[in-house]
């Protein structure tokens, strides 16, 4: 699986393209998020691959269409594809429960409430809703996880960001 995305998904390396190779993901509602989870190699490419839905999540080692999706959690997923970052071999994303922590030994851990996408706009301000999962990006800078949302998706620069050291967590 490489890294290198399309606009609308990630390019898998030597993927059959006949039609009968499909991913069945067992919770309910579309893929929410596909991404190459592993200890990387000197070309950026992971081994395996990592996908959710809104409120589950799977890992498909060694990215195979015929293998079997190891469950890692049927109560928690990725909200969108930008939801999601690496960090060693651990994962950052956000759920729609709030900012969740992977680790292979321990599982999905809630570490923030505050950061979901749960404000559906209105008021007297007339506030636009920004819980679409295309509001919110994350990313690793160095050992700072940075988390971006703004409340227009053509805006390319956020109206927040919050900024996390991964040191000291």
């Amino acid at each position: 699986v490489s890294q290198s995305r399309y606009q609308y998904g990630f390019k898998m390396e030597a993927y059959p393209r006949d039609g009968l190779h499909k991913i069945y993901l067992p919770g309910k509602g579309p893929l929410t998020c596909a991404y190459p989870y592993s200890i990387k190699d000197e070309f950026q490419n992971a081994k395996d691959l990592f996908v959710s839905q809104a409120n589950s999540c799977y890992i498909l080692r060694k990215a195979e269409p015929n293998g079997v999706l190891e469950t890692v959690s049927t109560e928690v997923g990725v909200i969108g594809p930008d939801a999601i970052v690496q960090w060693s071999r651990y994962l950052f994303f956000i759920s729609r429960q709030g900012l969740i922590f992977y680790s292979p030994e321990m599982g999905p851990i809630l570490i923030s409430k505050q950061i979901n996408p749960k404000f559906l706009g209105g008021g007297a301000l007339s506030l636009p809703n920004y819980n679409r999962a295309e509001y919110y990006k994350i990313a690793v800078d160095g050992n700072r996880l940075l988390i971006a949302y703004t409340t227009q998706v053509s805006i390319t620069n956020a109206d927040k960001l919050i900024v996390m050291d991964l040191e000291r967590f």
